[in-house]
């Protein structure tokens, strides 16, 4: 090879190692950014379609919890319906020919949001009457549970089965802050 060759070759070779250095090289860092910066905007796509199922599955919770207060608010009463709940509970006794024995509304436990209604109920009747009477309690509109039940045989064939009950009725509080 000749001196020209050489230096031919030579300047070729610094031609090259000055491209890789000055151009090739910023330009894959930049390449290589871009691909870093990519990859970190599919995290955050992946990330977001994720946190959508989960948005979406707590407003579906939320709306199922909504609905089912609504329901239950239409559940308590209020007040001014107490008469008329009474009216129904005497209506429901008369009805299956059972004799109220005891009838007492207690004063209300106060809580936050609604007031707590204790009824102490005495009823005599057939075993049939106040099984009934019982189904129809539970089917009014109003929330009534049950939270007490004595049931005492007759001592004689022929005789009324007797039934202390303590029903327990919930109603809005007024002072409630909503």
């Amino acid at each position: 090879m000749t001196r020209s060759t050489w230096i031919a070759a030579f300047s070729m070779i610094a031609a090259a190692v000055v491209f890789m250095t000055c151009a090739f090289a910023p330009g894959m860092r930049s390449i290589s950014e871009t691909l870093a910066q990519l990859n970190a905007k599919r995290s955050f796509i992946l990330d977001a379609q994720k946190l959508r199922r989960v948005t979406e599955q707590t407003r579906c919770e939320l709306e199922n919890t909504l609905a089912y207060n609504a329901k239950q608010g239409t559940q308590i009463l209020t007040q001014s319906d107490l008469p008329v709940l009474y009216g129904q509970i005497s209506q429901i006794t008369k009805s299956y020919d059972a004799a109220t024995q005891k009838f007492e509304p207690r004063p209300p436990v106060a809580y936050e949001s609604f007031h707590k209604i204790t009824i102490g109920l005495g009823i005599a009747g057939s075993f049939s009457a106040i099984h009934h009477l019982v189904r129809d309690l539970e089917a009014l509109p109003a929330r009534i549970w049950i939270d007490e039940m004595q049931i005492r045989g007759p001592r004689e064939n022929g005789k009324p089965v007797e039934c202390d009950m303590t029903l327990v009725v919930f109603i809005d509080n007024p002072e409630k802050n909503d």
